[in-house]
């Protein structure tokens, strides 16, 4: 999903929130594809075996520190508390979808992995990954 289009999903969440019967498979699709931009910006804590991390703080290297390292890296940006609540609720609703292939292939989809890579990991056409996809939002909007 673009930034741009995550920043739109995530401004209109402000002022507007579907009622529970207007939802739509768009709605549920730009939801999920915010869940996924927001589990990619979570902080990676516990990926490393007990007492190989550090308890120091993240903190700000300044320039002259970047000249011997090479090119500066890129801070990714934090997740939100509310980017992280709407997440947990997006999340949830693919619990909904009974098919395990279907449930699947839509968090796929919404976490930027092609129709074309799905089909050959499960051995059928891409446009039956299409027809899931909208299956399991169609059924997430029921």
């Amino acid at each position: 999903m673009a930034l741009s289009a995550l920043s739109a999903v995530l401004a209109t969440e402000d002022s507007y929130e579907p009622d529970p019967g207007e939802w739509t498979s768009a709605h549920v699709r730009l939801r999920l594809e915010a869940a996924a931009e927001t589990l990619r910006r979570l902080p990676r804590a516990g990926v490393r075996p007990a007492g190989m991390h550090s308890s120091w703080p993240d903190f700000v290297r300044g320039v002259w520190e970047h000249a011997s390292n090479g090119p500066p890296r890129r801070t990714a940006l934090r997740a939100s508390p509310r980017a992280i609540d709407q997440m947990d609720a997006a999340l949830r609703w693919l619990s909904y979808i009974d098919d395990r292939h279907q449930r699947s292939v839509c968090f796929a989809r919404a976490a930027g992995v092609s129709a074309a890579r799905l089909a050959h990991e499960f051995g059928c056409d891409r446009k039956t990954i299409t027809r899931w996809r909208d299956r399991a939002e169609t059924e997430i909007t029921l």
